[in-house]
């Protein structure tokens, strides 16, 4: 019989909102106890929280919309993130102090650090204020959805600390390409014939082809033209002066496999932004480049 995932959305509205302590626990009791464990292992608070503070810091922004899942910052170690965009939970324990985001941790050869309510062979969910507490109070949450074992802290800890591990800064352009977010799914078969108009227009008029990667093929046309992005628009992409100038130029990607752009890809010798690289087999995407605003290429 096969095993049933174990449903973390439930879990959590269950044990984890807003719960640091089980109950029957106090805070002293929970940082005694802990403190007892890392004493056993000759870690101090500060260097676990310096740890993870580190660990949390790698976290790739660019791949994370370019190439969704977990990053591998260290051999044998996943880290994924989880981000509330609906708001974040303040810390009740340390002044102006809160997490809108859960790390999400797998360690190979080691088991979940969860003090409870997760599976042994889950990863890890760490609070992205529990590095704070740890660092300046010594508190790693109680036997709750976001409480994490000492012993667990101290193992990841100890990958951390020699690794080279240096923060993710991101990097900006002016001259980047971005997704105008429209997509066109193969030449074929659309009902609404007028999608597809706007990127054969493209290519027709480009002055510019390459392929990027194997699979995918980039088509550049000049930025002044009149472009009709839908079939609601009652005319062409913007005739607003300040707009059509800062237009540099339109784009085409065709792909012919399933393909993720790499952080280094170039169309015409220019990088593209983080919202344009994922793509699956017959995807026409149209693109474009503006002078101004700067973007997140890497």
């Amino acid at each position: 019989m096969m095993k049933k995932p174990f449903n973390y959305t439930e879990a959590y509205r269950k044990y984890g909102n807003e719960k640091y302590l089980a109950p029957g626990e106090t805070f002293e009791q929970v940082v005694a106890r802990d403190a007892e464990t890392l004493k056993h292992h000759g870690v101090t608070r500060e260097e676990i929280g310096s740890s993870l503070r580190r660990l949390f810091s790698t976290y790739n922004d660019f791949l994370g919309h370019r190439a969704p899942g977990p990053q591998e910052p260290v051999a044998g170690m996943r880290l994924g993130r989880h981000y509330w965009e609906l708001g974040s939970e303040g810390c009740p324990y340390l002044s102006g102090v809160a997490s809108s985001i859960d790390w999400i941790v797998g360690v190979e050869g080691l088991p979940n650090g969860n003090k409870a309510h997760h599976p042994e062979d889950g990863p890890t969910f760490v609070s992205d204020m529990l590095p704070a507490m740890i660092e300046q109070l010594g508190f790693f949450e109680g036997n709750v959805y976001y409480g994490i074992k000492p012993e667990w802290a101290v193992a990841v800890h100890n990958m951390v600390k020699d690794a080279d591990l240096p923060p993710y800064v991101p990097k900006y352009e002016k001259r980047a390409w971005t997704g105008v977010k429209m997509f066109f799914q193969s030449w074929e078969g659309e009902k609404d014939k007028t999608l597809l108009d706007t990127p054969k227009e493209l290519i027709r008029k480009a002055t510019h082809k390459e392929i990027i990667i194997p699979g995918v093929t980039g088509y550049v046309a000049p930025g002044h033209l009149n472009i009709k992005l839908d079939p609601w628009s009652k005319g062409v992409y913007s005739d607003h002066p300040e707009y059509k100038r800062r237009m540099e130029f339109w784009g085409v990607l065709v792909a012919d496999e399933k393909a993720i752009l790499p952080p280094d890809a170039l169309l015409m010798g220019m990088p593209f932004d983080k919202y344009t690289g994922s793509l699956d087999k017959g995807d026409i995407e149209v693109i474009n480049m503006f002078l101004s605003f700067d973007k997140q290429v890497g």
